[in-house]
């Protein structure tokens, strides 16, 4: 209850975009990995699943995007994808990540022990008014 601010219980950070005039133009949220006490972090990236059953399964356009050099797996498990969708009076850009970082290993070689700080598990959502052109957002 005290962790921060949340949606659907993932630890978030939040903001409000503005456009060239002052005017709110959208939000942003990017899960919070300071937070990683209050939820498991290598469960970030799911954030993505409820955002877009929030916003309709349907019509969003995604892709998945290659690996930047030394990215792999976490584990078994490759996430790194990029979705867009078109409402009547919102464009909705969701990012979800789940990798194992470049030069880091999950596993401490001198100590055995598991280092969070090796794998990126997040999640990153904006939305924005529908007037801005979904290739010129600087999201």
């Amino acid at each position: 209850m005290y962790a921060g601010t949340s949606a659907f219980e993932f630890p978030i950070v939040a903001s409000v975009l503005f456009d060239d005039l002052g005017k709110v133009a959208g939000i942003r949220m990017v899960t919070d990995p300071r937070q990683h006490l209050a939820r498991d972090y290598r469960e970030f990236w799911e954030l993505g699943t409820f955002l877009r059953q929030r916003f309709g399964e349907p019509n969003w356009s995604c892709q998945a995007l290659p690996a930047d050099y030394g990215e792999q797996p976490a584990g078994s498990m490759f996430v790194k994808n990029r979705c867009t969708k078109t409402l009547p009076d919102a464009h909705l850009v969701l990012e979800q990540r789940f990798l194992q970082k470049k030069g880091q290993q999950i596993i401490d070689p001198n100590t055995g022990a598991i280092q969070p700080q090796a794998v990126e598990s997040s999640t990153r959502f904006v939305m924005y008014d529908a007037k801005v052109s979904l290739n010129a957002s600087s999201d």
